[in-house]
């Protein structure tokens, strides 16, 4: 026994010897590389001040996004911001005996391990792959915002309005809600940038560089955000602002439109009325009661509750 402890730590320690020679080394080389040191260099000028000058510069590279300064604070918004809430059936929220809130309980952590993963499985680490030829075809600028709540949502924005576009559609914004496993580099972007629209397309909470998990209420903080962003940034007033929505991003579009009257309109596409039947079909029978009751609480999606 009294060898086998050696044999542990011996192991334990030559484990962490190699592992911070292997940070060692990787500094060191950053260190020496003059690419690495160049993108250091164009970082923190960035962090200090994100000048045109500085942003197309930074642009040039590709980094975790995290290290990318922000550049719209939704807590400075002046525009008027809808309270968000988490949509879950007030019936179901009324009852208090033991049996309901294990119900509750097991819903909840249904939710927030397996149950959002498979609506949402663009937030397991998908890459996205077309970035470069957004920017390069379109000039497509990236962007950082923060929401209320501190997350961070990943944009892009394409300015049709200097092009001119067809006809003056560039003084249109079209913001771009995705379906659950795509993504703006290369989802529902395109149709409105081939007919000369100014484009707004955002990661979901936890795709691409944004931050979260694909909650119904973290989607509302999102979506509100992105609009206060095109409003004040951009300076898109809400009446030159229309959602185009794909699958499940109907519902951040309803929910949009419900709140936002002022939109000049929404197009969804391939979307649900609520997402109640859907999940129940795609999970086995013997767990429909708790499937139904983890929507209900958890991820209520009713998209046709929004626009009635």
């Amino acid at each position: 026994v009294k060898r086998i402890r050696i044999r542990s730590v011996t192991y334990a320690v030559y484990s962490a010897l190699s592992a911070a020679c292997a940070v060692l080394m990787r500094g060191v080389g950053r260190v020496l590389n003059p690419t690495y040191s160049e993108f250091i260099a164009v970082l923190s000028r960035a962090q200090r001040s994100l000048s045109t000058e500085n942003k197309e510069a930074l642009s040039r590279f590709d980094f975790e996004f995290w290290a990318w300064p922000v550049e719209f604070d939704v807590a400075s918004s002046r525009l008027r911001r809808p309270r968000q809430r988490p949509d879950r059936d007030g019936d179901a929220g009324g009852r208090g005996g033991p049996s309901d809130w294990l119900m509750k309980l097991c819903a909840a952590g249904l939710v927030r391990t397996v149950g959002v993963r498979l609506t949402y499985p663009g937030c397991t680490g998908l890459m996205n792959a077309a970035r470069a030829r957004l920017r390069s075809e379109h000039g497509a600028e990236r962007y950082k915002l923060r929401t209320d709540s501190g997350y961070e949502i990943e944009v892009f924005f394409v300015d049709k309005r200097r092009s001119g576009g067809s006809g003056d559609n560039g003084s249109t914004l079209v913001v771009c809600c995705e379906g659950n496993a795509a993504y703006p580099e290369i989802g529902a972007t395109g149709v409105p940038l081939d007919a000369g629209y100014s484009v707004i397309g955002w990661h979901h909470p936890g795709f691409g560089g944004s931050t979260g998990l694909p909650l119904p209420e973290t989607e509302q903080e999102f979506m509100s955000t992105v609009l206060q962003f095109a409003s004040e940034k951009l300076s898109f007033q809400l009446r030159d602002t229309t959602i185009l929505a794909w699958s499940i991003g109907g519902y951040t579009a309803s929910w949009a439109g419900a709140n936002y009257p002022e939109l000049k309109y929404i197009i969804l596409d391939a979307t649900f009325d609520n997402i109640e039947g859907l999940a129940v079909k795609a999970m086995p029978q013997f767990a429909s009661g708790l499937v139904r009751e983890s929507v209900r609480l958890e991820m209520n999606l009713n998209n046709a509750e929004l626009l009635c």
